[in-house]
């Protein structure tokens, strides 16, 4: 009877230990990029009793679809593995963890298992899942077609994957401010300040995240786009007008044009002329509220444009236009007589 009880307890040992003796702490998953390495942080717990069944003949084995295919065994050499990689921890410590190198792209559980000739033997059921792709773009927060305002601060953020060997090399492009990085749950982030330029209007933004190979393959390098769509005010704003000189008591036709986004909504004239006390300001109300005028061309009279949209306004400023003045006598005083006008412009 006692000797039943004696191989009923060696059958046991040999299975594995049950119970709270065991556990093996994995991390969720893990992420890699094809070509580089993955490395699955990997410990576990074994109670005392156990001990000295702990010893060197153990090995760390992982298997693919629970113990369906083993993948890795670390008593066997690199080339004899189907995924080539190293125990990077101690058993004897209790650290199972392993690196694999040059992995192809694949998403699966893998499996830990610990193996000894003394008998100690025992599977995780639990696993981790390995991701491993070709492809790891950064995410940008916001993302496609940002909208802004002229003047007022842009905050933009570039996250990578946090990948082994090392962590990726993050830039942004062009270079519009200040960047400030971060790493935090296995990202590496940075964000770009800047303050909102009409200039940056359609401006296309490139982040890329640079990651370097363990196996002598080229450096991996992945981007991701946003364009910004800035609302400005009015902007280079001017006034055409005939490029051959005028005479002076005909007609012309004024035409306003200008930047803005949203495009103006309001076009409105006003004169100016020379002679002090007779201009008309905004105040006075406007000559008239369109994109284009006929004037009278006067020699001491000016016209200004005034173009607004929901983010202000702008007033085109002075360039000069040649009159000629006719004499009521000769017809050649034309040529004679000419005289500087102006109308605003930028």
């Amino acid at each position: 009877m006692e000797r039943s009880i004696t191989i009923l307890l060696l059958w046991c040992h040999l299975q594995g230990v049950g119970g709270q003796d065991w556990a093996v702490s994995l991390p969720q998953s893990v992420k890699g990029l094809q070509g580089s390495c993955v490395r699955i942080p990997c410990s576990f717990m074994l109670g005392q009793r156990w001990d000295t069944y702990l010893d060197h003949t153990c090995k760390a084995q992982w298997f693919k679809d629970f113990r369906q295919a083993l993948v890795f065994d670390s008593s066997l050499a690199g080339d004899q593995n189907l995924y080539q990689g190293e125990l990077e921890g101690n058993l004897l410590n209790r650290d199972c963890t392993t690196i694999f190198h040059n992995l192809p792209a694949f998403k699966s559980k893998l499996y830990f298992r610990i193996d000894c000739r003394s008998g100690l033997k025992y599977d995780n059921t639990t696993g981790v899942e390995v991701n491993v792709k070709d492809v790891w773009n950064p995410v940008l927060n916001p993302k496609g077609q940002v909208e802004v305002v002229e003047g007022r601060p842009v905050m933009l953020s570039c996250s990578a994957q946090t990948l082994c060997p090392d962590r990726p090399t993050l830039s942004w492009t062009p270079s519009l401010g200040d960047t400030q990085e971060t790493v935090e749950d296995e990202l590496v982030t940075s964000v770009l300040t800047f303050n909102a330029s009409a200039l940056h209007h359609r401006q296309r933004i490139t982040c890329s995240s640079l990651y370097k190979r363990n196996t002598g393959q080229s450096d991996a390098s992945f981007k991701q786009y946003l364009t910004l769509n800035v609302l400005y005010r009015p902007d280079n704003v001017s006034v055409e007008w005939p490029s051959s000189p005028v005479l002076e008591g005909s007609f012309v036709r004024l035409s306003c044009k200008g930047s803005a986004n949203p495009p103006a909504d309001r076009y409105a004239w006003y004169r100016s002329r020379l002679n002090p006390g007779t201009d008309q300001g905004p105040g006075e109300g406007p000559l008239s509220i369109s994109q284009s005028i006929n004037v009278l061309v006067s020699a001491d009279a000016q016209y200004f444009c005034e173009v607004r949209n929901p983010y202000g306004a702008k007033n085109t400023s002075l360039t000069q236009m040649v009159v000629h003045c006719e004499s009521t006598t000769m017809a050649h005083a034309r040529l004679q007589n000419v005289s500087s006008y102006w109308v605003p412009s930028t």
